[in-house]
This record gives structure tokens, sequence and C-alpha cells, in this order.
């Protein structure tokens, strides 16, 4: 015969208890702060200078940057954009450029040489110490109707007075 089970008890379990939670917000976290973007167009590289000159089109008088294949007008030069170049000799700012940044040329102590086709530039969209920092005897060749105007300028923003304004 079959034993009579007539127990229904269940065996002693003591519960897990649940941890007691006091918050359900996130840690307080600083969010990276996000760089202000003045322009929608390209953005604002430090350019090397293997792979940037700024230079006259030979093909349609217009100034540009060659980037390996991309050619592009030239109206500006932004801030520090060869800030500290040690390998910067040479530059030819083109005839469109209309503005230069703060520092774009500081600190090129090995640039000697500066040819400027621009008639648009004025002190105001020249930034400060554009030039400071240049070589000592650097040569600047200046459009000849704005040689008087261009040399204020140029020594207002950085260029010492042994170099040669002409």
């Amino acid at each position: 015969p079959t034993p009579n089970v007539t127990s229904t008890s269940t065996p002693n379990v003591t519960p897990t208890p649940t941890p007691n939670v006091t918050s359900t917000s996130t840690p307080n976290v600083t969010p990276t702060p996000t760089p202000n973007v003045t322009s929608t167009s390209t953005p604002n590289v430090t350019p090397t200078p293997t792979l940037t000159v700024i230079q006259e089109s030979t093909t349609d008088s217009e100034d540009t940057v060659i980037d390996k294949e991309k050619k592009a007008k030239v109206t500006s030069i932004p801030d520090r954009a060869y800030y500290k170049n040690k390998k910067l000799k040479k530059v030819v700012i083109g005839k469109n450029v209309t503005k230069i940044g703060k520092k774009a040329f500081y600190g090129c102590k090995n640039l000697k040489k500066i040819i400027v086709k621009s008639k648009k530039l004025t002190l105001k969209n020249v930034g400060a110490k554009a030039f400071k920092g240049v070589n000592k005897k650097v040569k600047i060749k200046v459009p000849k109707s704005k040689k008087s105007k261009y040399k204020k300028i140029f020594r207002k923003r950085g260029v010492g007075k042994k170099a040669k304004i002409y």
C-alpha cells in the first residue's frame, strides 16, 4: 500500500532582503562644453605646410588654397592659422583676402618673405598680433598704392622695425 501524506507545509525558507534604494537620479555629471562655431563652411583646422599653400592660381587668377585635389577661393585667413609654425618660410596673401585673423602668423620665426596682393586689408580686418614673432628681417612686398597704409598696419600688428616693407 502507498503511504498517506497529509502534510502540505512548505520548507523553511528565509527571503533575501532587497537593498534599500533611496534615489533614482543619475550621478552629478558636468557636460563637456561644445566649442563655439562661427562658420558653417569648413572647420577651423590648422593646415599643414606641405598640403596648404596660399597662392595665386595660374589658370583663373583667383586666390586658391591647394589641398591635394581641392581648390577653393580664399577670402580670409583664420585666427591662429599658422600659429608658431616653424616650417613656414614664405606666404603669398592673394588679391581676394579681406581678413587676417588674430595671431594668424604669430611666432612663425622662419617666415622671411610675405607677398601681399590684396588691396582690401584694413587695420580693423587684420587681427591683433597677426604677424608678431615672424622673422625680424622679414621682407614684405605690398601693392604700391597701399604701401604707406600697409606699413602702418603691419607695424601695429607685430612686424618689427628691422623688417623691410616695400
